[in-house]
């Protein structure tokens, strides 16, 4: 779901499924994150965890303008 609104409102991004890249794991534990999805922004200190639909709307906005 969290795909689905960065696509609707055009937003470029990189996706990295834990799934498939478990490698990714460590470094999502080591900044405490124990649930997807994470969306990171800015820098890797700027992320919302979990499906956070007004949030994510919110961002999309702000990365919009910015691309």
């Amino acid at each position: 779901m969290a795909k689905k609104i960065m696509d609707r409102s055009g937003v470029e991004y990189e996706e990295i499924n834990i799934d498939k890249n478990p490698d990714y794991i460590p470094f999502l534990k080591d900044k405490g994150i124990a649930s997807a999805p994470v969306i990171f922004y800015g820098n890797d200190e700027d992320f919302i965890v979990g499906f956070q639909p007004e949030k994510i709307k919110k961002l999309a906005k702000v990365m919009v303008t910015k691309q």
